[in-house]
């Protein structure tokens, strides 16, 4: 599904846009398990979209977007970079003499 098929479908139909995404949504969407980032970007490159409903117990919780996830991989990859800075440079502990 993507945002203009979506807007194309609610125009065609004449229906309004008040209804829930998950009614507008075919059942063969892909649809990501939650806290998946991985996941989530690959079925994005693969059907071409840049969201995703994301279902848990065949219900619609919410919907991930590309930003999301690339939010999630930077910010995965700034906590990296402050591990290896307080790694590289905490104070080293004293030797002791033998």
């Amino acid at each position: 599904m993507t945002e203009a098929s979506s807007v194309y479908d609610v125009l065609a139909s004449g229906g309004a846009c008040d209804q829930p995404i998950g009614n507008r949504c075919a059942a063969t969407s892909p649809h990501p398990r939650r806290h998946f980032r991985d996941e989530c970007a690959n079925l994005m490159r693969v059907h071409f979209t840049r969201h995703l409903l994301v279902g848990e117990k065949e219900a619609v919780v919410g919907i991930i977007s590309m930003r999301d996830v690339i939010q999630l991989m930077l910010d995965e990859k700034q906590w990296l970079i402050d591990e290896l800075q307080i790694y590289i440079f905490r104070p080293l502990a004293p030797r002791r003499a033998l």
